[in-house]
């Protein structure tokens, strides 16, 4: 048993490292991702602002340049690509102890799928690893008691500070530790002196960097990159901290409509359940709301909510809003629930922290939470697999009208899953970022640019870059300073300039 066990573990790992890299070799986007390529090539010799506010995501870049192949898009991408395979495997093998290992699969499975945005925007990638990785280990010090690793959690929060300046806020994470005191009943001088250790390895981090930052920039160089951030908020509004609530809440709000249909469908299927007697009757209540399930799919086949157009985001975004609100509410249910054993209760708390903190200092609303579901996806859904195994039924000897049992509702729910599975799945198929996709049209590369070479991308998109490349080559213009007058900072990267 044991040895099948350790052979299933292993074929899921192996799922998990070779997923991501689908599309590792496809997609030429002229923005975002030559943005970060440039960057890391230029670190330190850049923004003075931006090198402060994306410190450690820049070092690890310029540290992947190092390695073979680190000068091109290829080599990059497989480099940051491995971050995300090791972090999805660790999540794995950390939760599969907690929760049912299948849900916890399923959910990293889903969290990859959602992954849209370029692997090498390591300033988004790295802050979602680390605000998981700190999560975990955060649950794991407080059930084991162990205030090393609150310390190692706080050290890695410090760190975190440093990929992205608005990852400040993940402190939040500290709701954590009180929660803790009080499920664990702690005297309040242990308490505190959690929280203390918490912060203690935030500053280990913290303090030394800002000081070195003042010492090789000058005084008031952290201070400066603050203001100068703040300062931006006014030409580019859609960075308030105004806006970023509103796009946030808005979207929940303008989309709960249709997860709304779903949640009538399981409220309602939990409360008629309760009045049926016989098995058959209950087994063919499961027929019924399945029946209902799709006769809601195919309204939404028909308005366009569900379609195929995976190459856009259009096929997963309300999917995406449906699971993001089934998760608050599964977790919501899971922290307040008695039977919840408390460190299942302290991730969910950690989840729904992550879940209202990730769009913060961001401008992309509910796309920066898609792809942040590392953690996140496998707490709802090996949650929902805890109500599935242990249904809440009183039976307490008295006589009953009807009893509540969470199957109705856990069964809409693993529809709903089952489609949010399908749909990232065939998205990340699919979807290439800053590109056509895979749309039936031939994908070819770009020639004579070695920093681009092995990468597939569209006819038009390898046509332009190849004549750019050539003219700029003959021009012999490498390493020389240039304006672009667009928004494609890819020509630094691939041009050498």
């Amino acid at each position: 048993m044991t040895k099948k066990i350790c052979v299933s573990d292993i074929v899921l790992c192996c799922i998990l490292f070779f997923l991501p890299f689908i599309h590792v070799n496809i997609g030429l986007s002229v923005a975002d991702q030559g943005y970060n390529l440039a960057n890391f090539e230029a670190f330190p010799d850049m923004n003075q602002t931006w090198m402060v506010a994306t410190l450690v995501a820049n070092i690890v870049g310029k540290i992947f340049t190092f390695l073979p192949f680190g000068h091109s898009m290829l080599g990059m991408n497989v480099y940051c690509t491995l971050l995300l395979s090791a972090v999805s495997i660790a999540i794995f093998l950390i939760l599969k102890k907690d929760y049912n290992k299948y849900a916890v699969f399923t959910g990293l499975i889903i969290a990859i799928s959602f992954s849209w945005a370029p692997k090498v925007t390591l300033y988004q990638y790295l802050s979602y690893y680390l605000f998981c990785v700190a999560t975990m280990v955060l649950v794991k010090g407080l059930q084991k008691g162990k205030r090393k690793m609150l310390y190692i959690a706080g050290v890695i929060l410090g760190i975190n500070l440093f990929v992205r300046f608005p990852n400040v806020l993940q402190c939040a994470l500290i709701l954590v530790v009180i929660a803790a005191a009080f499920l664990y009943k702690k005297k309040m001088k242990d308490a505190l002196k959690d929280i203390g250790i918490c912060i203690a390895g935030y500053a280990t981090v913290a303090l030394p960097v800002i000081v070195s930052l003042e010492l090789i920039y000058g005084s008031g160089t952290y201070a400066g990159m603050v203001k100068s951030l703040f300062a931006m908020t006014e030409s580019a509004t859609s960075y308030t901290p105004f806006a970023m609530f509103y796009a946030m809440y808005s979207s929940y709000i303008t989309n709960f409509k249709w997860f709304g249909w779903f949640l009538v469908e399981a409220v309602a299927a939990t409360v008629l359940y309760g009045f049926l007697k016989k098995k058959w009757m209950k087994y063919s209540a499961y027929a019924v709301m399945a029946l209902v399930f799709l006769v809601i799919l195919r309204v939404y086949w028909y308005w366009g909510i569900l379609n195929i157009q995976y190459t856009t985001y259009n096929s997963v975004y309300i999917w995406g809003v449906c699971f993001l609100l089934l998760g608050i509410l599964t977790l919501l249910f899971a922290l307040f629930k008695k039977k919840t054993v408390k460190e299942k209760k302290l991730y969910a708390l950690g989840g729904l922290i992550i879940i209202l903190i990730t769009p913060l200092g961001s401008n992309n609303a509910l796309y920066s939470n898609y792809n942040n579901l590392y953690l996140v996806a496998p707490i709802v859904i090996g949650s929902l697999a805890d109500l599935l195994l242990r249904f809440l039924r009183k039976e307490d000897g008295s006589k009953k009208i009807w009893h509540l049992s969470p199957a109705p509702a856990v069964a809409v729910s693993f529809m709903l899953i089952g489609i949010v599975f399908v749909q990232t799945f065939l998205f990340h198929i699919f979807f290439v970022f800053g590109d056509a996709g895979i749309d039936g049209n031939k994908k070819v590369m770009v020639e004579g640019n070695h920093r681009l070479a092995g990468i597939l991308t569209t006819q038009d998109n390898a046509e332009e870059f190849t004549g750019l490349t050539a003219f700029l080559y003959e021009e012999q213009v490498q390493g020389r300073e240039c304006i672009v007058w667009s928004h494609s900072p890819i020509i630094y990267y691939a041009m050498e300039l």
